[in-house]
């Protein structure tokens, strides 16, 4: 069989994989995004609080006076590439290209998150939830309180709130005592073993991913809690993907490449959120 793959084949992998990219990938909506970044790093500018003054007529008029400053992500290249035969076949099989998809945009979306995972461990430091608060250690109701009474001190956008946590942090969330409160509201958490929203938060949930997910030490796992415009997550190169014949392997090599970075703008609008997971 001739070792040149049509471009139409190429298209319809390339197609496929953005689609399991798009399914996979769970943070990026909920940040500040930059596309089309050109270089290896990017600014995204923040500014103080400004405060109106009281006119007075004929009086020079006041500046805010606003400090205005910036924070820098670095982008960096990513690649998630396998080697495979399934071109070498005169028909390639809907679910053998299915599986290689899967794995690669996969791939690819579990990495964008994790960036912007290690963004929220470096820059969510001033705001700290303790593991002890609440009448438990595990994740609770008394937590998603005082993090949205850390963040409405800092008069942060109610709408736009993220909570990030481990998919057992949910669990224990699910059998916290306030359940009942749950299925009481328009949530119903214990119907459908999700919890979707709370105290005004997006919740989002992960399990385990070979790229680190949430950090944890010892039995203390971090969430995190923040606004949108306070993380930053830049794109230089969108995901896409090539296909290339390589002799000395006798294989194709399946390659799908991204280049982001992302980087925290205002830690007053990000908290973490410590709790016992054993």
């Amino acid at each position: 069989m001739s070792r040149y793959v049509r471009d139409l084949v190429v298209a319809e992998f390339d197609k496929m994989v953005k689609k399991e990219y798009a399914n996979t990938k769970t943070l990026s909506s909920r940040v500040r995004v930059k596309k089309n970044v050109e270089g290896a790093t990017c600014r995204f500018q923040k500014s103080t609080q400004g405060m109106a003054t009281k006119k007075v007529p004929q009086a020079d008029v006041v500046p805010m006076n606003l400090d205005y400053s910036y924070v820098t992500a670095t982008l960096e290249d990513w690649n998630a590439p396998e080697y495979t035969d399934v071109f070498d076949k005169p028909k390639v099989n809907f679910d053998e290209k299915k599986e290689i998809t899967e794995l690669s945009g996969a791939a690819v979306g579990r990495r964008e998150t994790q960036i912007i995972i290690d963004s929220l461990t470096a820059g969510a430091t001033t705001l700290t939830v303790a593991k002890t608060i609440g009448s438990t250690t595990v994740m609770n109701t008394a937590k998603f309180r005082d993090t949205q009474r850390l963040l409405n001190y800092w008069n942060v956008p109610e709408d736009g709130r993220t909570f990030l946590m481990s998919s057992e942090a949910r669990s224990d969330m699910l059998g916290d005592s306030d359940a009942d409160t749950f299925d009481k509201n328009a949530i119903k958490a214990l119907v459908d073993g999700q919890l979707k929203k709370w105290l005004g938060f997006d919740i989002i949930s992960i399990g385990y991913v070979a790229e680190g997910g949430l950090p944890k030490s010892g039995d203390t796992r971090s969430a995190y809690a923040w606004h949108k415009s306070c993380v930053g997550h830049a794109v230089g190169m969108n995901m896409r993907t090539e296909i290339n014949y390589v002799p000395d392997k006798t294989s194709w090599l399946v390659n799908t490449l991204f280049s982001a970075g992302a980087i925290a703008i205002d830690a007053k609008g990000m908290v973490t959120i410590s709790h016992d997971e054993q």
